[in-house]
Formats: structure tokens, sequence, C-alpha cells
């Protein structure tokens, strides 16, 4: 259809739905008539993602992903040859790991008891790091909590001389920026914890990491929640996850 300019677009006509959220400023894909300065709609979903396999066909092995190569890493046969010899890596991936929760930490002591013996290549660890916002002692509060957690993997030191720990700051966490992407937590709240874990990154939020040939993309956000608030029409069933998907 050639550019037109709609004086009215009539949704009361929509009979058919697809799966997914439509949210304020999603591009979408209306199907219906155009009668008289009116477009009426009849269908309304979401245009379909384009595959990687269709993207990397026309734009070959450039690197989309960053990090100092031009080329992606997933066409490196050395990086592949390296990540299929090593058969045992392992991530370990948290997220609103509660630091002033007392059971919170005794289970994250479990846990690093239970991975000693057999440190995983990393372990990542997401916000929120408060169970709920602390308006004036937020970041004091914080900072106790982590030279706490410093102290508990300070009884580990295989843990902290194999294994990567990374930090991922949450939607609630003391960073400088409301908006994405979310800065590092603040060094003065982790020095202490710098100290005990020398090798610890706190990233922004989302963060990237490469191992070998894969590319992951960590991202703590309540966007679920989000696309639902903002939901242009919220699905018949309600069934969220069936009309989610990443």
């Amino acid at each position: 259809m050639g550019h037109r300019n709609f004086s009215l677009v009539i949704f009361n006509s929509v009979q058919v739905f697809q799966a997914g959220l439509v949210t304020e400023n999603s591009f979408v894909l209306a199907e219906g008539w155009y009668d008289d300065g009116i477009f009426h709609v009849e269908a309304f979903g979401l245009p379909p993602p384009e595959k990687a396999e269709t993207t990397r066909s026309y734009f070959g092995n450039i690197n989309f992903f960053g990090g100092p190569s031009p080329i992606q890493v997933k066409a490196s046969s050395r990086l592949a040859k390296i990540e299929a010899e090593n058969t045992e890596v392992m991530f370990v991936l948290l997220s609103d790991v509660w630091l002033d929760d007392s059971k919170v930490m005794e289970k994250l002591n479990t846990l690093f008891m239970g991975y000693s013996a057999f440190p995983p290549t990393a372990f990542i660890l997401c916000g929120n790091f408060l169970s709920s916002p602390k308006v004036l002692s937020h970041a004091k509060t914080l900072q106790e909590c982590f030279q706490e957690l410093g102290s508990m993997l300070s009884n580990y030191p295989d843990l902290i001389n194999t294994s990567q720990f990374v930090f991922v700051p949450g939607p609630n966490d003391p960073v400088h920026s409301t908006i994405l992407p979310r800065p590092t937590i603040p060094n003065s709240i982790i020095d202490g914890f710098k100290k005990k874990v020398p090798g610890a990154v706190f990233s922004s939020n989302p963060c990237r990491i490469q191992y070998c040939t894969q590319e992951i993309v960590v991202f703590r956000e309540d966007i679920v929640t989000k696309m639902c608030r903002n939901c242009i029409k919220f699905p018949n069933d309600g069934n969220i996850p069936s009309h989610v998907s990443f």
C-alpha cells in the first residue's frame, strides 16, 4: 500500500488479534480496508521477527555483538574447537539475589559450598540485591550486604580463584540512571567487596557476555510486567507466557 495520511483509524471492527502483546509505540501489521479517510482494521498483529540466518545471509560475518574482533565469534573455528573440547563449562545464573534476606544468604552459602569442589565457569548474579527499596539507607545497607557476601566467599578461595563473578544491577538497585542501559553499581558501595573478591565484574544492565562462540545477553528488567501495563489490548485467554517469546 502506498503512503496515505489516514484521518482516522477504526479498531472496533477488529476480529482477529494475533498472539503477542501490542504496546504503545510498537510496530504492528494491520489488515483491513480504507474508505473515505477511515482505515477499518479487521486483523491486527506484530510483524514476524527475522531469523539470524536470514540476517547473516545479507551481512556475512560482521560482528554485531561487540568486542575487539571485527568478525563474529561464531565464525571462529579455533574458538569452536576450544568450546567443543571443554565439556565441563557451567554458568550459574541467579536473579533477585536479596542480600538482606537471611534465608537467601543461607541458600547462597549452601550453593557456594556445593560448588566449591567443582567451581563453575561463572556465577552471574542479578538484582535487585535488596528485598525492598530503602529510601534513606539503600546505599549503606547494600554496602554492608556486599561486605557480608565478600566475607562468605572468603571461605571458598577455590571459587574466588577459578570462577568469574558477574553482578548485574536490577531495576531498584542504586545506580545513577533510570534509563537503559543502567550503569554499574557505584564503586563506593562495592569497594569493600572487591577487596575480598578482586576478580568480580560489576556490569551494566543489560550486559553482554562472550564465551567462545556463544553470545549471551543478560537483561534484568520486569519487562513482561511493563508490557502488560502498557498493553493496548490484553489477551483474551489471559495466558501471558503464550503471548511473549524472546
